[in-house]
């Protein structure tokens, strides 16, 4: 019996690019089949003639090649396979020096057993007469790599597709991490213009010193605003010192210092979940202490105080994410971030307790990967980025002897030579740290790529988690108190 056709169930003999098969005269008889392959409907993104026009003015004119070279990737923008091969050949050639023509061409061609690949005379021939004009050799090629780029979008929604049927025992956000970075590696190949005449710079480069976007964050440490100009935007600031010395405090402390100037911020926190540094923070901003707090007497008196720390903290968004533990998450949720709260600075807390995918030979071959990371992500952002790392339990730093340096360094890695800046955070007396409420902290920047160095000496209120800090004479000179960078 047929179904009679209706406006809402079209027939099948209606769905397009759906094969109809005959009726047989008795439904037992049918043998399974397999589901029919849909063929695609649209060819995938290219230019052919663009294709041509290019190799045909890189045989003619040798003068374009280093710069069509510089706009294309890798050969596989093209999309006839025997482009491909004759746009290496081309580049071979030029390497070696030779004049380009068509017998020297097709010399090479011959000799290198590709002659037919490439199409032979008939086609040399025909690419040596397709092109309007040599000067427009730079124009085919980013026609050529814009179509390229499509087509690797489509490939690559094709396999996110795949993964969100195939891979369901994988966790969403790692694919999503995954993807992500390949979606990234296709737009990091866009072209753009990379050489420019440094004198040209100059005026873009002093004004960066005063803008937002590039430059220096004050990060509320005098001796690091006065003499250096902050944090280095963008870049990597390494923020060292043993366990509990007070990293996350003093790494807190600079992101609402930066945050007060409108710069929001964010810290990745793999150590501590996010109430426990929300209870830091609030004791910093209010100069209450975590017993008090939990020995008020009424809830009245505790909604004051989350009262006041709000007034104080609304105006310096500060945010705060403790979920990523892999190098793949923290990248994945800077970059989120950054898109959708426009930050300027994130720190993340801390290094050795990162985990980069994949197999590694040792910690430092795994610290190295995940450091030079994170150097490439604040420059590719324009962010100032804190990564705060341990240091050797070897005694360096106790007492004002030997004060840590970068060999210091847990599990070092290529860390001193991503960083931009480099802290080392250390007790002044450790015998003091241990003995009093409110030791003494030493902050010394030890490296600055791009200016001095300095230090100087904080106040550590350790119950509120308060910092205020004084100038040493070595850094400025003389000695002077500045709460500038305290909650």
């Amino acid at each position: 019996m047929t179904m009679p056709k209706t406006d809402f169930c079209p027939m099948p003999d209606e769905l397009p690019g759906v094969p109809v098969e005959p009726a047989t005269e008795n439904p037992t008889d049918a043998k399974p089949k397999q589901a029919a392959s849909i063929k695609p409907e649209r060819t995938p993104p290219q230019d052919i003639d663009a294709e041509k026009a290019l190799l045909g003015a890189m045989m003619m004119d040798r003068s374009v090649i280093d710069e069509v070279a510089s706009l294309i990737p890798d050969r596989a923008v093209f999309f006839t396979p025997q482009h491909a091969v004759l746009y290496d050949a081309l580049l071979k050639v030029h390497s070696q020096g030779s004049p380009m023509d068509l017998i020297v061409v097709s010399s090479h061609l011959q000799g290198a057993g590709l002659w037919e690949i490439v199409g032979g005379k008939d086609y040399i021939m025909q690419l040596a007469e397709s092109f309007a004009d040599w000067a427009n050799a730079p124009h085919y090629a980013r026609i050529i790599v814009a179509k390229w780029q499509r087509r690797e979008l489509i490939r690559l929604s094709g396999e996110i597709s795949k993964s969100g049927y195939d891979d369901l025992n994988d966790e969403p956000g790692d694919d999503c991490a995954k993807f992500q970075k390949k979606l990234d590696d296709i737009a990091d190949k866009m072209i753009r213009n990379d050489v420019y005449l440094v004198q040209d710079l100059f005026e873009k480069a002093v004004a960066s010193l005063h803008s937002g976007g590039h430059g220096y964050l004050p990060c509320g440490v005098p001796a690091f605003d006065q003499k250096v100009g902050g944090l280095q935007r963008p870049g990597l600031t390494i923020l060292a010192g043993r366990p509990s010395t007070g990293k996350t405090t003093i790494a807190m402390n600079m992101l609402y210092r930066i945050a007060w100037d409108g710069v929001p911020g964010m810290l990745i926190s793999a150590e501590m979940e996010n109430l426990q540094v929300a209870l830091r923070t609030l004791c910093a901003l209010t100069g209450d202490t975590i017993g008090r707090l939990k020995d008020r007497a009424s809830q009245a008196d505790a909604s004051h105080t989350i009262q006041t720390a709000h007034r104080t903290a609304n105006c310096a968004p500060v945010y705060i994410n403790d979920q990523p533990k892999t190098l793949r998450k923290v990248v994945s949720a800077i970059r989120s971030a950054v898109r959708k709260y426009k930050l300027g600075v994130v720190a993340v807390d801390y290094l050795q307790l990162l985990r980069a995918e994949g197999r590694w030979d040792n910690k430092n071959a795994e610290v190295t990967e995940i450091s030079n990371t994170l150097a490439k992500l604040s420059k590719e952002l324009g962010i100032a980025l804190i990564l705060l790392c341990q240091l050797n339990r070897d005694g360096a730093g106790r007492d004002g002897q030997n004060p840590p340096t970068d060999e210091n360094l847990r599990d070092s890695g290529s860390i001193e030579q991503d960083a931009d800046q480099i802290v080392m955070l250390y007790p002044v007396s450790w015998a003091e740290w241990r003995r009093t409420t409110t030791p003494l902290l030493a902050l010394d920047m030890q490296k600055n790529r791009n200016g001095p160095t300095c230090d100087c000496t904080a106040t550590f209120d350790k119950p509120s988690f308060r910092l205020s800090f004084s100038i040493s004479e070595s850094s400025m000179g003389g000695t002077s108190q500045s709460d500038l960078g305290a909650f």
